[in-house]
């Protein structure tokens, strides 16, 4: 018998600015102490850039220490608004901590003590990499120690999933790639590694980049992490009409590039590469201003099987997914050990309470995921047995994403008449 009262399972195929609490963020990463005021190890809960300073993070710090902790925290303002009170919880980890092991935590000290932390609160997580020293070994072009990281965000994912708060997790991919976009590593085809969960992104603003020679190969996980918080679960970040990362007023994506330091506008064929391979970079449209994300892609190969069940291949399907299963979660956990009647005849489920957490589960889901998701079906088992151990209601649910137009085709051309 499961002490967990509702176990939610994912069905796995085959081989705006937001105000709500869709948009609430864990980012944990490399950073250095202030004495008595941050600690490293400890959690923190943000309420915008005051309370960072509170803590004396600043652009000051960040200087002083050779790090990125304010600039990815400002940056992930940026994106929610920077009067936001949306909470961005943060964990600032020792810099002799490799970024795999930070990820993996398997003494729950990092990540899943944030998430502990904030009572299930943090529905996106970013990962910062902020050593003394960056020297990357490489494998197919990137940075070998992000391949592994990104296997053990995605069992990170799981374990959030084991403990009914589900997160999608964004990684900071440092150094970009070397060689050529079409040799590089190709994210949805690592081998024996399917993270369907997890988005890596090589993005850069240049100018902050070129600041110091440490910040020159950084990617600015913070403004993902902060544009994926800004959107609705069912939106891509990469929606032009809402998505533009530029701010010319205060200086910001004026010059988008690359986290190995090159200007977008000098690998603009590699841009489709990059696209293709699930790398999360900015990008420009002709005749429009600003710098917009070029997708949404996850760390995993697109699947759709034969009855439909599709995965999780870009971030808005796990978001969908995710706060689908809390609102489940949400819906039936109180009736766990409840009392119900059963059919005198066959002692399976009485009809009345099929319809009953049919019910539920269906009014919860239309309440939480309403215009964000384009159908729904809640499906419980007559023949669940509650009589004999281990007395266990079994149910299902169906939700169908909304879907988006990442590519508008038209065909124009002149005639002589309509």
């Amino acid at each position: 018998m499961s002490v967990k009262g509702v176990i939610t399972e994912k069905k796995v195929p085959p081989t705006g600015i937001r105000t709500t609490s869709d948009g609430i963020s864990g980012l944990v990463l490399h950073a250095v102490a202030v004495v008595g005021k941050f600690v490293l190890g400890d959690c923190y809960k943000l309420q915008g850039l005051r309370d960072a300073k509170a803590l004396g993070i600043d652009e000051d710090y960040d200087n002083t220490n050779n790090v990125l902790v304010y600039y990815h925290i400002k940056e992930y303002y940026e994106m929610v608004a920077l009067d936001s009170n949306t909470p961005l919880y943060i964990m600032g980890v020792a810099q002799s901590v490799a970024f795999g092991d930070m990820i993996e935590d398997t003494t729950s000290i990092y990540g899943k003590k944030l998430a502990l932390f904030a009572k299930g609160e943090i529905k996106q997580f970013g990962f910062g990499n902020n050593p003394t020293a960056y020297a990357p070994t490489l494998a197919n072009g990137v940075d070998a120690a992000l391949l592994v990281a990104i296997a053990k965000a995605q069992t990170l994912h799981s374990w959030s999933l084991d403990n009914a708060m589900p997160f999608e997790i964004v990684l900071e991919g440092k150094n970009g790639w070397t060689g050529t976009a079409t040799a590089m590593q190709d994210f949805t085809a690592i081998s024996g590694v399917q993270a369907p969960n997890v988005a890596v992104t090589f993005a850069q603003d240049w100018e902050q980049g070129d600041k110091k020679t440490i910040w020159n190969k950084h990617a600015a996980v913070g403004t993902v992490l902060g544009a994926i918080a800004a959107r609705r679960v069912n939106e891509s970040i990469g929606w032009v009409e809402v998505g533009n990362i530029q701010d010319v007023a205060r200086g910001r994506w004026i010059k988008p590039a690359f986290s190995n330091h090159i200007l977008i506008e000098a690998k603009k064929e590699d841009w489709q590469t990059l696209q293709d391979k699930a790398v999360i970079v900015p990008l420009t449209y002709a005749n429009s201003d600003g710098v917009f994300f070029n997708t949404s892609k996850t760390c995993v190969a697109q699947v759709t099987d034969a009855e439909g069940y599709i995965n999780e291949w870009n971030i808005e399907y796990g978001r969908t997914l995710n706060k689908a299963i809390r609102s489940v979660y949400a819906a039936l956990l109180p009736s766990v050990k409840s009392p119900q009647p059963v059919d005198a005849t066959t002692g399976k489920l009485d009809i009345g309470v099929v319809a009953f957490f049919k019910g539920k589960a269906e009014s919860r889901i239309d309440a939480d995921l309403a215009n964000e998701i384009s159908g729904r079906a809640v499906f419980i088992d007559k023949n669940s047995d509650l009589i004999n151990a281990p007395r266990e209601l079994k149910s299902g649910v169906t939700v169908v994403p909304f879907g988006a137009t990442d590519v508008i085709r038209v065909n124009i051309a002149l005639k002589n008449r309509i």
